[in-house]
């Protein structure tokens, strides 16, 4: 459940007729039509750059405390997550970011990667590389922020502009002796690090005993990211131009009320049994569960793109011994009648990669698929309570 406040906390942070013989002279001229004009109606993709450029706004009016300019940056569903893991609404967010001090000397936003939930919604993942202390919020202590981290922004469409509607980030661990297993497995070639270090540094004011159970959460990612066919993670203050929702899909979705929606229980649900195909191994269970593009963030900063990769790191033989695990904590919030939000806590007993696991924080994204809710895109944290 990372999100800007996620980043002063951890800083403390895009389309055949087959017959018998050639259809009549006009048939022809009304599929050329019909192409052209699904062609022209398709709504464009964003590109990479252009998300990034957005996420560098955000960060810059973010590490200025400028909230002024997020009251048209973010679209009206927005949500993120804010101290101690606490959803907050756009109005929430922008009264907490007024009261955000930075020191900066450099910060650097790089690697852009971009998926898709629908031709509306898209996730752009990318490397945040700070030089900085900021405090978290008004009165809030200041203190240096981690880095390097992997963030992530949701985005919708609202007419020709592209809107913030949550955004999350989690410390990248350096990698010791696990780079080509990591390159193996990510697309995008997220640094992979040590747990204990990634854990330790987005804990920075955590006891010694938390420090401890979020080393071993990443491995609970394994547990989310099975299970992340029902799992959401982090969020932050996401990017928007200017102008609120327009007329498109997710225009639909009234603006994100400061309680969860009606489909919390089911997505709640949804998710416990997805960690619970985690904790079995289940690959077939999880590959139902998840829709075609499913993509993943896990709790040390890796990024996966593409389904085969995230259901293999689920379903590798790290984690034993699991015998109990719970998705608690829900808060579902639509983005559009067909995409959902889905941000929750989980916990797992058993080890991954030789140490116990503990809570994390998930924020995941569900897409409705025919009658089926199925996990998109899923970021996981060690937990901030």
């Amino acid at each position: 459940m990372k999100t800007i406040t996620t980043l002063l906390l951890t800083a403390a942070l895009t389309f055949s007729l087959v017959g018998c013989g050639a259809p009549p002279a006009n048939n022809a001229n009304t599929n050329t039509n019909t192409n052209a004009n699904t062609a022209r109606t398709t709504p464009a993709a964003p590109t990479a750059d252009a998300l990034l450029a957005l996420e560098k706004q955000a960060n810059e009016a973010y590490s200025k405390g400028d909230s002024a300019f997020f009251e048209t940056f973010l679209s009206d569903k927005f949500m993120m997550a804010g101290p101690k893991g606490k959803p907050m609404n756009k109005a929430e967010s922008i009264k907490h970011i007024a009261g955000v001090k930075c020191e900066v000397k450099s910060m650097d936003i790089t690697d852009p990667q971009v998926a898709k939930i629908d031709n509306d919604t898209y996730v752009v993942v990318s490397k945040a590389t700070w030089d900085a202390t900021c405090n978290d919020g008004a009165g809030g202590k200041s203190m240096k922020v981690p880095s390097p981290a992997r963030t992530a922004s949701i985005y919708v469409r609202s007419g020709d502009k592209w809107l913030g509607a949550w955004h999350g980030e989690t410390v990248i661990m350096e990698p010791k002796g696990d780079a080509d297993k990591t390159a193996a497995n990510t697309d995008k070639k997220p640094a992979g690090d040590d747990k204990n270090a990634a854990e330790t540094a987005k804990k920075p004011e955590a006891a010694d005993k938390k420090a401890e159970t979020k080393k071993e959460e990443p491995k609970k990612e394994d547990a989310a990211k099975t299970a992340d066919a029902k799992k959401p993670t982090d969020t932050k203050t996401d990017t928007a131009n200017t102008a609120k929702p327009a007329a498109n899909a997710n225009t639909a979705a009234p603006a994100a009320p400061s309680g969860p929606d009606p489909n919390t229980d089911a997505l709640t649900k949804l998710h416990q049994t997805g960690w619970e195909a985690w904790r079995d191994k289940d690959a077939a269970k999880l590959t139902a569960m998840s829709a075609n593009d499913l993509s993943f963030v896990d709790p040390e900063g890796k990024w996966y793109s593409t389904k085969p990769a995230v259901i293999s790191e689920w379903t590798g033989p790290e984690c034993k011994d699991i015998k109990t695990v719970k998705v608690a904590d829900g808060f579902a919030f639509a983005l559009s009648p067909t995409v959902e939000v889905f941000m929750h806590t989980g916990t797992a007993d058993g080890t991954c990669s030789g140490m116990k696991n503990g809570k994390l924080d998930g924020t995941a994204v569900y897409v409705k698929d025919g009658n089926d809710w199925k996990l998109a895109f899923l970021m996981e944290s060690p937990a901030m309570s």
